[in-house]
């Protein structure tokens, strides 16, 4: 939702060649000897040693106040966790890098030769001829001869990637959790799918194994292959739209493409093909295929398929179409198949060809609401009826309040929660608003100005009277840029003003750094 306008006008064991650096070790038990029953002390001492442990005890209460009240509590979802622990910014001091934080702290002093921004708690660095992941105290977590790192927000997970000669890229890479540990197994070379968080691919180099875990590092299939190189194998994953519909996955080797159930691993078919050219569409598990190149009946034509009940229901050849796919998914499940110069349509209900009409017996398939108000209401438990905004069955902002209503992003929302802060955009005629979700009452009006949603940043820009301005979720305070000025960056806790330098402001919109 970048630049969106809502203005009222319209535990197992490290791999092999990681080198975690211990940060302690376990001590043993020692069993005590027996002490005698202490000797009573006069009421004086007991007083003396009363009074102290009640100041202890004070002090307690005062720090468990403190964490329990004062502090940021959790949300719930680890990337927003990670944010809310404060940015850590990477910086330049005399050829090498460290990291400030946004009060202009030195918190990790420049040694390295280079590195990386932190995400999850960690950041990758480079010393000497070593990469090395570190915390945010700058210990050491791994290191390797060379390093390969990527972050995955929704789970909090890791993909690391480190020297391995027997991997096709020279990397082997692990899934790990958000505490390093390594959640795939020693054997696998794990890489990520296009277009999904919650499954990854995996290759046994030694055993010529491949297949697909979870985001906790649970096979959900796996399968004998011909190949122990990386780049000579990859899954497709096609999760489908519609809830009646299972999802299956195309596993591609050098010279073989497998049809699969992407949960359980079940075969449908297996193809000597020439490679994938498309996969999937609309989550209508309709794949293109490209066939091998000495095709006499279809040279330099693709066959399609689209897969049902673990079987193949259609396979047929349309004509040389460069469109999307989708385009043959008709109105209530019927799929349109090209034969020639004619078309037939299955019924992925009946699973029979039938003759089209708009009057053809389909199905009502129930999509997999993706809509945004529905998120919204998954994660904050209001919802947006028109005019009104609820709390479960209770009015949270009545009818006539305002005239339509724009949710922030999960990430910004859920972070801003956690610091006792609960916002929604709302409009009012030309007037746009910042309402306060627990009252229903206008923590700040921008008037008629142009607003505009930064996803995953607690500033909000604005256009007023032709000059910018950022306001602050967090402080409730705004800052307008100068004419030759222009963010650069929205971060969660800061942003980047350019000018003759890149300026960094802070939520209060003090100036903690400039390069």
């Amino acid at each position: 939702m970048d630049n969106e306008n809502i203005t009222a006008n319209g535990g197992a064991p490290q791999v092999a060649t990681v080198q975690p650096v211990a940060s302690g070790s376990a001590q043993p038990v020692v069993a005590q000897p027996a002490v005698s029953e202490p000797k009573k002390t006069k009421k004086k001492v007991g007083l003396i040693w009363g009074l102290v442990g009640g100041g202890v005890a004070l002090v307690v209460a005062i720090v468990l106040l403190i964490v329990f009240v004062f502090l940021p509590k959790s949300s719930g979802d680890p990337g927003v966790d990670e944010l809310l622990q404060g940015s850590l910014i990477k910086v330049e001091v005399d050829g090498k890098y460290g990291y400030i934080n946004t009060d202009g702290k030195m918190v990790i002093q420049p040694i390295y030769d280079d590195a990386d921004d932190f995400e999850g708690g960690f950041a990758e660095v480079e010393l000497g001829d070593e990469d090395m992941l570190i915390d945010r105290d700058g210990n050491v977590k791994m290191r390797s001869a060379s390093m390969l790192t990527d972050y995955i927000a929704k789970t909090g997970n890791w993909l690391i990637g480190i020297s391995d000669t027997g991997s096709g890229f020279g990397l082997r890479t692990g899934l790990y959790d958000r505490n390093l540990n390594l959640l795939s197994g020693s054997d696998m070379d794990v890489f990520s799918m296009y277009d999904t968080d919650d499954y990854f691919g995996f290759l046994k180099p030694d055993s010529k194994k491949g297949g697909m875990i979870d985001a906790n590092g649970k096979i959900m299939f796996e399968l004998d292959v011909d190949t122990d190189k990386r780049y000579d194998f990859s899954i497709n994953y096609s999760d489908t739209e519609f809830k009646e519909l299972k999802p299956y996955c195309v596993v591609e080797t050098e010279s073989k493409i497998v049809f699969v159930g992407c949960t359980d691993g079940k075969i449908v078919t297996e193809l000597n093909a020439e490679r994938i050219d498309y996969v999937g569409s609309s989550g209508n598990n309709i794949f293109y295929i490209k066939y091998d190149r000495n095709d006499k009946e279809y040279p330099g034509y693709y066959k399609y398929y689209y897969i049902q009940d673990d079987a193949i229901a259609i396979e047929t050849v349309p004509s040389q179409y460069s469109g999307d796919i989708s385009d043959y998914v008709m109105y209530r499940g019927l799929v349109e198949v090209e034969e020639g110069n004619e078309s037939k349509y299955y019924n992925v209900c009946t699973k029979e060809y039938v003759k089209y009409s708009y009057s053809s017996v389909g199905c009502d398939l129930t999509r997999i609401d993706d809509d945004t108000s529905a998120e919204f209401e998954s994660y904050s438990g209001y919802t947006i009826e028109g005019g009104v905004v609820l709390k479960g069955n209770n009015v949270a902002i009545p009818s006539g309040e305002y005239d339509k209503f724009k949710e922030l992003d999960k990430i910004t929302y859920l972070y801003l929660k956690a610091l006792g802060k609960e916002y929604i955009l709302a409009a009012k005629g030309k007037n746009t608003f910042v309402v306060d979700l627990k009252s229903g009452k206008a923590v700040h009006d921008f008037g008629e100005a142009d607003v505009y949603i930064q996803y995953g940043s607690s500033f909000i820009k604005f256009r007023e009277d032709e000059k910018t301005g950022v306001y602050s979720l967090v402080s409730g305070k705004d800052m307008m840029i100068g004419d030759e000025e222009y963010v650069q960056t929205f971060a969660m806790d800061y942003i980047i003003v350019d000018g003759d330098k890149d300026n960094y402001y802070n939520t209060d919109f003090k100036m903690f750094y400039s390069e």
